[in-house]
């Protein structure tokens, strides 16, 4: 940290790096912010630990589900790519259209959103084909978020007519439509592993009592299937954006869409359960009279 410092004679102002290495084919590149690389520069120790408590350390940060969850997601997606191409390509739209919308950043989101789709039973080629002529894209100014945002709506109608789809540890669509024979085995060690990780989470608030646990316990019925369930899942939500406030949920996401989706979901069940302190949907919120600025998407 001082050696970052520029130590002036009438201030003192630290220069982070925030870029990283080149990652290998198999593991995603998450971009770093400058509080990211501060925070785990603090959270160094600076005292020698034996190599036992190291081993068990970096097992420890190997099965994280903010680790595992992403390269899940980027193995997905890498499959998910070559399956939609087809459909991308027979969607209605022409070349040029085809090519801005795979040079999005919404592109990403959009795959996915067309991974939850083809969960919940429909047809891709087929939802493609609709949202594409659903109405004219010449305005669009980012074709790609246009596309999601009418694949949501077709997802949340489809919602409504069925029946709740599982997740792996209430977070991630199964890998369960991959074709690629390459990650199949890869995928599904990764899910057996975030199940397991779940577990150990819901096990190890149970075990301490955390302040989030307390509060969900006190309020769901004792010893039920839908309350493990549920502390299972919000334990899981917790540790993927490293969440450590009381608030089992903590503040509302504000930018990252899979997390707003997350947590829109969790707070839902939340809201089920009687004197859980969640207001129920269509219950009014009081206003207070000082506005308080955006949490940032993960907490720290």
């Amino acid at each position: 940290m001082y050696v970052g410092m520029t130590r002036g004679r009438h201030s003192n102002r630290a220069y982070v790096a925030t870029h990283t290495t080149t990652a290998e084919m198999h593991e995603p590149q998450f971009a770093q912010t400058m509080q990211d690389v501060l925070e785990t520069v603090l959270e160094q120790d600076g005292i020698e630990r034996s190599a036992h408590e190291v081993m068990r350390a970096e097992l420890d940060n190997a099965t994280r589900l903010d680790r595992l969850i992403p390269i899940h997601e980027h193995l997905c997606q890498l499959d998910a790519r070559e399956r939609y191409r087809p459909a991308i390509i027979n969607s209605g739209l022409d070349p040029v259209d085809q090519a801005a919308l795979q040079s999005s950043p919404a592109f990403g989101p959009l795959i996915t959103a067309l991974r939850r789709a083809e969960h919940l039973g429909l047809n891709v080629p087929a939802a493609l084909r609709q949202v594409v002529n659903q109405s004219s894209l010449t305005n669009a100014n980012d074709l790609a978020s246009v596309l999601h945002a009418r694949v949501e709506r077709l997802i949340t109608r489809a919602e409504r007519r069925t029946r709740a789809t599982s997740l792996v540890a209430g977070l991630i669509t199964p890998a369960v439509h991959v074709s690629n024979p390459t990650y199949i085995a890869a995928l599904q060690e990764i899910e057996s592993q975030i199940a397991q990780r779940a577990d150990w989470l819901a096990e190890q608030a149970t075990s301490s009592y955390e302040p989030w646990y307390r509060h969900l316990s006190d309020s769901a019925p004792e010893g039920t299937e839908p309350q493990s369930q549920l502390i299972r899942d919000v334990a899981a939500y917790r540790e993927l954006y490293r969440i450590c406030t009381r608030d089992p949920l903590g503040s509302p996401p504000s930018a990252d869409h899979a997390q707003q989706r997350r947590h829109s979901r969790l707070k839902r069940k939340l809201q089920q359960i009687p004197g859980s302190g969640f207001p129920e949907p269509g219950t009014p919120v009081a206003s207070s009279s000082t506005s308080s600025t955006d949490e940032p998407a993960i907490e720290r």
